[in-house]
């Protein structure tokens, strides 16, 4: 259990001696510790650097895990759907298209899968990139200026956000006449079903559908949405691909060490993985320990021991179809859903081509 002065939490989070906390990081670490959330934290691990040295890296210690680990599956089979895609796609969507690249990852994901996927069109009006993490989105912007470079009048842009929350994407004016463009969105790293959850919950499926939600409103009616999703329940495959993640999940500690009153003994932190091939879900574990050393009264303790840090899920193919088919909005006649156009596989992950509609 964490522990801080009340009258002194708020007042904590701005400002702990030379120390400068991020209150929505903070707040999701105090849920962790207090046993109110577990799960949400992996966006968390995608941390930069904010000076040389610092511990805190995940991006550079997210690229050295995808590289140094053959066993790690995800990558090499999304590429090869997105491959598979670039021919698909020009069939399903009349052009010209507007591009919406989510959560894009570093640079040279984002090339081989969002971009490759979308090369086979010849009409794009706009292309843009989102991620939670700045230096993602700006390289991806980058990215984007060296695709379009010779093609004049595509609006492109690298915008930093949570792809969750609610926004829409913008209407694009373009050179291909009165037609407006189809929006395409596109969403690789099996990022869907990175979910946190209150504890002891089993697969948290309206967190889901929230998700699915917050696309089918960005897109609008019509929009289209390229997305992928494992389906492996092997245990072997999967703790295989996931158990030498602890130099990047340790990130975590570091940033929590770092960015909140909290004082972890990060050299200390260790990682478990764990995978329940019947609900499909892939558990990761830090055993943090609290550094007890400070006698500044605004620096907050926990108690030692192991925290659910990351949760994600591997959902089959035709339960993934009647999720994102069914998704509604509570107190509303209409029910905001996607219709599954295409579905590509490849050792077990996904790939599927969905279009938003509108059912009365």
């Amino acid at each position: 259990m964490a522990t801080a002065a009340p009258d002194d939490k708020n007042r904590s989070i701005q400002s702990n001696g030379s120390k400068k906390h991020n209150q929505q990081f903070t707040a999701a670490v105090i849920d962790l510790f207090e046993g109110n959330r577990v799960g949400h934290l992996g966006k968390y691990e995608f941390s930069s650097p904010l000076e040389p040295g610092d511990p805190v890296n995940g991006i550079q210690l997210w690229a050295d895990f995808t590289e140094q680990t053959p066993a790690y599956y995800p990558p090499e089979t999304e590429e090869i759907l997105a491959k598979k895609l670039q021919s698909v796609l020009p069939q399903l969507i009349k052009e010209p298209v507007a591009l919406f690249c989510l959560g894009i990852g570093h640079r040279e994901m984002f090339a081989a899968k969002d971009l490759t996927a979308t090369a086979g069109f010849k009409k794009v009006a706009a292309a843009f990139a989102y991620d939670l993490n700045g230096e993602y989105a700006r390289a991806a912007h980058e990215e984007l200026a060296l695709r379009f470079n010779t093609e004049r009048g595509v609006s492109i842009g690298g915008l930093t956000t949570d792809i969750f929350n609610k926004y829409s994407f913008p209407e694009s004016r373009h050179r291909f006449g009165p037609v407006p463009a189809n929006k395409v969105a596109t969403l690789f790293g099996l990022t869907m079903f990175n979910l946190g959850k209150a504890p002891h919950q089993a697969f948290p499926i309206d967190k889901f559908k929230e998700r699915v939600l917050a696309i089918k409103s960005a897109l609008g009616e019509g929009g289209y949405f390229v997305t992928t999703h494992d389906g492996n329940k092997d245990p072997k495959k999967v703790i295989a691909a996931y158990a030498g993640q602890k130099a990047f999940a340790s990130n975590l500690a570091a940033r929590i060490d770092r960015d909140t009153p909290y004082a972890v003994l990060v050299e200390k932190t260790e990682l478990r993985v764990e995978f329940n091939e019947k609900t499909g879900e892939l558990a990761h574990y830090l055993t943090l320990y609290c550094d007890r050393s400070s006698t500044d009264p605004r620096v907050w303790t926990f108690d030692d021991g192991e925290y659910l840090i990351n949760t994600s899920f591997k959902i089959e193919s035709g339960d993934f179809d009647n999720i994102v088919t069914k998704a509604h909005v509570p107190g509303s006649r209409n029910e905001p859903r996607f219709k599954v156009l295409h579905t590509e596989q490849h050792d077990g992950v996904y790939a599927k081509v969905l279009q938003s509609t509108l059912d009365y």
